[in-house]
């Protein structure tokens, strides 16, 4: 079945399918390593649970990709980004701050790299988190008498818990992408302000419906809108496809008007 394209406020946006793919290869090595633990614990001393969480917490599970891999990975999705962002700023203001046309600009790659980071920080969260669900869940079954192989499906649930988990991280890191990159192009080009556009259907939040159309400020952000109620940007808090539409400076209408530049 072929990847689907999630597409992020506009068409052309980026698609998460090179970071799921990074991240997919990531959960098979992590998987294949807790069922080789499974496996030599099973061998040893096929009864307590806590064996198993001790092995994996002592052990050393293979690393995720480096913030270098998932930003390179991610070219072709920052470079759609960079796309879609740029469909709003006049070519003449992007000339003016000399931005290039569509390679990825100093701002971008610094951007992209900070975003990477972040990213990674969720996926090296994911084992840590999962764990402790883990051992309770094990302890549980163990006191209850059930067998070997239900303690072994108990772990392949949870390693495909885990593997959802990165799916979601994939689609939402994508769509933050997309904003920081649209932010860091915008103020490259001496932009700062830009007009609230909710993609207006079913799934808005709430909170992004009611500044939808309203006009706020890279420095601050829109109030609210953030994951846990902070000042955010579109397309910054989880999973949000709202777009920032510029607004122009006013020095810059004029002087289009009077030399005739098109403002799109």
């Amino acid at each position: 079945m072929a990847d689907p394209v999630w597409k992020i406020g506009e068409r052309g946006g980026p698609s998460p399918r090179a970071y799921r793919l990074a991240l997919a290869a990531y959960h098979a090595s992590y998987s294949s390593w807790v069922r080789r633990v499974l496996a030599q614990v099973e061998a040893v001393n096929p009864v307590p649970p806590m064996d198993i969480v001790t092995a994996l917490v002592s052990g050393s599970p293979p690393q995720p990709p480096s913030v270098a891999r998932l930003a390179t990975v991610n070219l072709p999705a920052a470079q759609s980004a960079s796309r879609v962002a740029r469909r709003g700023i006049p070519r003449a203001l992007l000339d003016q701050a000399g931005i290039p046309p569509i390679d990825l600009s100093s701002i971008e790659t610094a951007t992209l790299r900070a975003w990477a980071a972040d990213g990674l920080g969720y996926v090296q969260a994911i084992p840590a988190e999962r764990l402790p669900v883990l051992a309770d869940r094990l302890t549980q079954r163990v006191i209850a008498g059930d067998r070997w192989e239900t303690i072994r499906e108990i772990v392949s649930e949870e390693l495909g818990v885990q593997g959802r988990r990165l799916d979601l991280i994939a689609q939402d890191q994508v769509a933050k992408l997309n904003g920081r990159v649209t932010e860091a192009l915008q103020q490259e080009a001496g932009i700062t302000s830009y007009t609230w556009r909710a993609s207006r259907d079913g799934r808005v939040r709430a909170t992004h419906r009611a500044v939808d159309g309203l006009v706020w400020t890279w420095k601050e952000g829109a109030p609210d809108v953030g994951f846990y109620g902070e000042r955010s940007h579109p397309g910054q808090a989880g999973r949000c496809r709202c777009t920032a539409e510029p607004v122009l400076p006013e020095w810059f209408r004029t002087d289009s008007r009077a030399c005739g530049h098109r403002l799109r």
